[in-house]
């Protein structure tokens, strides 16, 4: 009689030894699990922090380039209002040139001027 409950305790025991080792790797895969999870967890939000500030600095750097084409723009119009300006003033003394003539500096700088003009048109 004893010998029947001797061998379910022997078997009681395996089962039990044998439960605890296996619950035991099981919560040493999981420790191991939830360790690489950390590090995923912590490489994600080195990546997002990484991707705002790129998108950060594309947006500012983008504002800069539609600023600096507006400058452009704005520069370019007054060029072309200093060329319309200079072609006025050179249509102005070339019209008086007769009178102008005997100043040799006025003569070179109608000269400098037309063929910067020219120089414009094509």
């Amino acid at each position: 009689m004893f010998t029947p409950i001797l061998e379910f305790s022997q078997v009681f025991g395996n089962f039990e030894l044998q439960a605890q080792e296996k619950l035991a790797d099981k919560v040493l895969r999981l420790e191991e699990m939830t360790h690489q999870l950390d590090l995923l967890v912590e490489l994600v939000s080195s990546v997002q922090k990484r991707e705002l500030l790129y998108r950060t600095t594309f947006i500012r750097r983008s504002k800069n380039l539609q600023k600096a084409e507006t400058e452009v723009d704005l520069l370019g119009d007054q060029v072309d209002a200093l060329i319309g300006l200079l072609e006025k003033i050179y249509t102005t003394l070339h019209q008086h040139s007769p009178v102008l003539q005997q100043h040799f500096e006025v003569s070179e700088i109608l000269k400098l001027i037309h063929k910067e003009l020219i120089g414009e048109i094509h």
